[in-house]
């Protein structure tokens, strides 16, 4: 995955001139960034250690806020995840500033290693209220050696600065964990996107998937939705590919959007013979807003389903179901399923 650059910087400050527009318009938003979320106890992984920052100045570039020593047998991948708070800061209830996080890993010599998701997580907050934002991050197969993984933050974008705030900065607290208990591999899901889709009113799509082998272990499932309401056309596109919200989708409304994670189970012939809903919600993305990064962590989904099986496959699908259209970002959007005793 490429870092922000000249493009992605266009798209999102437009976020911002919507935001700004909102205030204007004296819009009163909902909670920002991230609802209700299906929780996992991960008071067995490794927290984290080597805080290097508990602030983020507004109008920076990136910043590392966390760093952690991952543990590991050199040859597998390492899953991290992050929950990561950003403090209120003095300003006027209506400045607003873009938040980004992102995780990178690097070997013991030093180098960048080819992350297979990042955890790029992007929202907008308002500075005087602050928010959260979650992720996880899957590495490639460690070295031999100790690897590290940072979490990069950032608030690279704001509204116009008002005279007194002098150089103001988000305050961040951050737990940055390597997911360890019970001995785990882990499997990348599928991305079913080629790039960034509007989703119009009763319009779904499935966005990740994957299948494996049923066995006898545990299995927890960490998943990441990025979404975009098409409030404007600009921040609907993937890196340099097409503008998803198109004019005519354009609407002042929030966007309510159902988000369901299915299992089903097959037998050695290929015959679907059971299947649960593991989750089902609905999230509303405020004009305010305008993007939100949906993180969804179940555990144990093997004991919600029943009878023996060959293999399993797990589907996480997103629907518009009312007020304006909306964007699944492709990039972004990813899920990872944790095998663990």
């Amino acid at each position: 995955m490429t870092h922000p650059g000249g493009e992605r910087q266009r798209w999102l400050l437009a976020a911002f001139i919507v935001v700004t527009v909102v205030f204007a318009l004296g819009l009163t938003a909902g909670a920002l960034l991230v609802p209700r979320q299906a929780q996992i106890d991960v008071s067995g992984s490794t927290p984290s250690t080597e805080a290097d920052s508990s602030a983020i100045p507004l109008g920076s570039s990136e910043k590392t806020v966390a760093r952690i020593h991952v543990e590991g047998k050199a040859g597998n991948p390492a899953l991290i995840t992050y929950d990561a708070a950003v403090g209120a800061a003095d300003a006027p209830s209506s400045q607003a500033a873009m938040v980004s996080f992102r995780v990178e890993c690097r070997s013991p010599d030093g180098k960048d290693l080819p992350m297979q998701t990042t955890g790029t997580t992007t929202t907008n907050v308002f500075i005087a209220r602050g928010g959260t934002l979650r992720g996880q991050a899957l590495s490639p197969a460690l070295p031999d050696g100790q690897t590290t993984c940072s979490l990069i933050g950032g608030a690279p974008f704001a509204t116009a600065p008002v005279s007194g705030m002098g150089d103001a900065s988000l305050p961040v607290t951050v737990e940055l964990r390597q997911v360890t208990a019970g001995d785990p591999s882990f499997q990348q899901m599928d991305g079913e996107l080629e790039d960034a889709t509007a989703l119009t009113r009763r319009t779904s799509e499935a966005v990740l998937d994957t299948r494996f082998d049923t066995d006898s272990r545990h299995l927890d499932v960490f998943a990441t939705v990025r979404l975009t309401s098409c409030t404007v056309v600009d921040g609907s596109r993937d890196g340099d590919g097409p503008l998803a919200c198109k004019p005519g989708m354009v609407g002042p409304d929030a966007s309510t959007v159902r988000i369901r994670v299915l299992a089903r189970t097959y037998d050695d012939a290929g015959k679907q013979i059971g299947g649960a809903t593991l989750w089902d919600e609905d999230a509303a993305v405020a004009p305010s807003t305008h993007h939100l990064p949906w993180t969804i962590r179940l555990e144990n989904i093997d004991r919600r389903m029943t009878g023996k099986s060959a293999t399993t496959r797990i589907t996480v699908i997103v629907g518009s179901v009312a007020g304006t259209p909306v964007t699944v970002h492709a990039n972004g959007t990813d899920g990872v399923v944790s095998h663990h005793s």
